[in-house]
């Protein structure tokens, strides 16, 4: 589903790296990586870096979703 550098830019993302660094690691522009990010969120169906820690967790999204909502409503 995800490319070979969509894969490596999503890993980096999850651990919380910024994409100024991402970028520099990967030898690639912020730009390359912003326009990574914005098909990665697309082909994942996520809306914010949450949502792509979800899916990396717990690609189905039911359990640690599920999980994640009651401890916060507790």
């Amino acid at each position: 589903m995800l490319t070979e550098r969509e894969n490596e830019v999503y890993r980096l993302v999850v651990q919380g790296v910024k994409q100024e660094v991402i970028a520099l690691m990967l030898n690639i522009s912020v730009k390359t990586v912003s326009f990574h990010v914005a098909n990665i969120k697309m082909k994942l169906n996520a809306k914010t870096k949450y949502d792509l820690l979800v899916q990396l967790l717990d690609p189905s999204g039911t359990r640690l979703e599920y999980a994640l909502k009651e401890r916060l409503a507790a």
